[in-house]
């Protein structure tokens, strides 16, 4: 009899830990859902939470920012910018996270 009331916890953990792992991993997943982009701030506008990045291949983009967003370094026109963000019902993208790197200078030309 023990053994089978043994065998049965081992069955019921054996059989909700999967469960329990399934229902948290789509959570887990929203959060690190969103999009990257890379690039340079060609427009930081504080009164109205909004900024414009030009990538690598002269697109710019347009971001809105909240108080919620995590802002790394100071953000300045020049500066090179990671960010990740997504866009909601209305088109309009909205950064959750924001990373400034200084813009690195001109290699300086050997003689």
């Amino acid at each position: 009899m023990k053994k089978l009331i043994a065998l049965a916890i081992v069955a019921a953990f054996a059989l909700g830990v999967p469960a329990l792992a399934a229902q948290t991993k789509p959570a887990a997943e929203k959060m690190d859902k969103g999009e990257h982009a890379h690039g340079t701030i060609t427009a930081w506008d504080d009164a109205t939470k909004t900024f414009k990045v030009k990538d690598k291949n002269g697109k710019e983009w347009d971001f809105s920012w909240n108080e919620s967003t995590k802002v790394t370094g100071t953000p300045k026109v020049g500066e090179m910018v990671s960010l990740q963000y997504t866009k909601g019902a209305d088109g309009k993208a909205m950064a959750s996270k924001v990373t400034v790197s200084e813009a690195k200078p001109a290699a300086a030309k050997k003689p």
